[in-house]
């Protein structure tokens, strides 16, 4: 709710007009949003979709404001930062309550931090993502510390067990480095 407010506190001071969709991606998420919003209609505890469309509608309105405020590369940085920040809280409440137990072989351990492990594996491969991202071309201390924290966000991702975020993870790499090499290829 806080990203919901600032999104609108941000776009009513604005003096810049709102980003319009271009090109398929752009249309194809202002679909995504129509639909979200549609659905309320054939949902079967109205109260409850209600509830989420609100909680939906202030996180559009918070991407919409930061999207046209910061640069990607500040977006990058801001995931980075919150990222990072929830998993050293995940590590420092897991070594507290004595649940983080460091045993990769064991079959019942998952590092869920203050999450369950599945969120957790989402927050370490957007650690993971950021990092990679805000690494490259930086100078050779910058770039080891942002490697550094991409490579701690894989580490526990591992931890977590969450396999859809680990594949997802492997995609969107593959997925960077196909574009930028296609970028090169265009240069």
């Amino acid at each position: 709710s806080l990203l919901g407010l600032y999104g609108v506190a941000s776009l009513v001071r604005s003096e810049k007009r709102l980003p319009t969709p271009s090109g398929a991606l752009g249309w194809s998420i202002v679909a995504c949003v129509l639909l979200a919003f549609v659905s309320v209609l054939w949902a079967e505890n109205l109260e409850f979709s209600l509830r989420r469309l609100v909680s939906f509608a202030f996180f559009c309105v918070g991407a919409v404001a930061v999207s046209s405020r910061l640069t990607p590369r500040n977006i990058a940085f801001l995931v980075f930062a919150s990222c990072g920040a929830y998993l050293v809280l995940g590590i420092v409440s897991e070594v507290k309550f004595g649940t983080f137990l460091f045993l990769p072989r064991s079959t019942w351990y998952r590092f869920s931090g203050t999450w369950h492990p599945n969120l957790q594996g989402m927050n370490c491969a957007l650690l993971a993502l950021s990092g990679a991202v805000l690494g490259e071309g930086q100078r050779k201390w910058r770039q080891i510390f942002f490697y550094s924290f991409a490579g701690l966000g894989l580490v526990f991702l591992v931890l977590t067990r969450s396999r859809t975020s680990f594949i997802g993870v492997l995609l969107a790499v593959v997925a960077c480095r196909f574009l930028v090499i296609a970028a090169s290829r265009r240069a």
